[in-house]
């Protein structure tokens, strides 16, 4: 009688070997969503991450919030369209997406119709409705050597922070035809200005803190570099190295 009372009280409170196989290999499934390791830097994650690191990933998600604030979503307003997509109003900074763009750029911005912009008109539908982007906003002292460069605001704009703690720059095109972008003139003036959009990219300097994307954005002598057009970036990523890059239109 005991013999049979210990042999039922194993049955209920015990496994057979095949139940046991059965839950450890469901525990290991679920244990690879979401398995991550350490690395010397940083903490990796396994299969949803595709082997990047929490701070790559972190940034991906803030660039993506800055373009979408830039050209909207199917839910969030766009900062360009509500602008009616005039090139004068592209944003030269962050700043603009979270600050009156007449505030930080008055003398350019004065004009009856610029002005008219600055205010939503909900019969026209467009019209400044920010802040498109919310941020305390960090400056990074301009450092040359490592690409945080005055053009792309180092030094005075502030601007998001990347998962590695160090401000995101909006990076546009260097030249277009010889003339510096934003300068150009005349016959080029609509041609840059499709060129700019074409070719503007939300970047974060990546794990090492260079960069690289400004770098060789520029030759000897601050001409032309080997970086400006988007298929540049695609014929030679070993330029870009670790900077993390995303294109408005691309």
């Amino acid at each position: 009688m005991l013999g049979t009372q210990h042999r039922k009280r194993q049955q209920v409170l015990g496994l057979t070997l095949l139940e046991l196989m059965v839950v450890i290999a469901i525990v290991a499934a679920l244990g690879g969503i979401v398995a991550f390791r350490f690395t010397p830097d940083s903490l990796t994650f396994g299969n949803a991450g595709g082997g990047k690191t929490s701070a790559r990933l972190a940034t991906e998600t803030t660039l993506n919030n800055v373009r979408a604030a830039i050209l909207g979503t199917a839910t969030t307003p766009s900062y360009w369209d509500d602008m009616n997509r005039d090139a004068w109003l592209w944003p030269q900074d962050l700043r603009w997406l979270g600050t009156l763009p007449s505030t930080i750029s008055p003398g350019s911005i004065n004009s009856p119709y610029y002005m008219s912009l600055m205010t939503y008109d909900p019969a026209k539908k467009i019209g400044w409705r920010g802040p498109y982007l919310q941020f305390t906003g960090t400056v990074s002292p301009v450092d040359n050597s490592k690409g945080f460069t005055a053009r792309i605001g180092a030094g005075s704009t502030g601007s998001p922070l990347d998962g590695w703690g160090r401000p995101i720059y909006l990076q546009l095109p260097a030249f277009y035809a010889g003339q510096v972008v934003m300068n150009a003139t005349g016959a080029n003036s609509a041609a840059a200005a499709a060129f700019l959009y074409q070719n503007c990219r939300i970047v974060s300097a990546g794990a090492n803190g260079v960069m690289d994307t400004e770098l060789n954005a520029f030759g000897s002598g601050g001409s032309q570099g080997p970086l400006v057009t988007y298929d540049d970036f695609v014929a030679h990523p070993e330029l870009v190295k670790d900077d993390v890059v995303i294109w408005l239109y691309h």
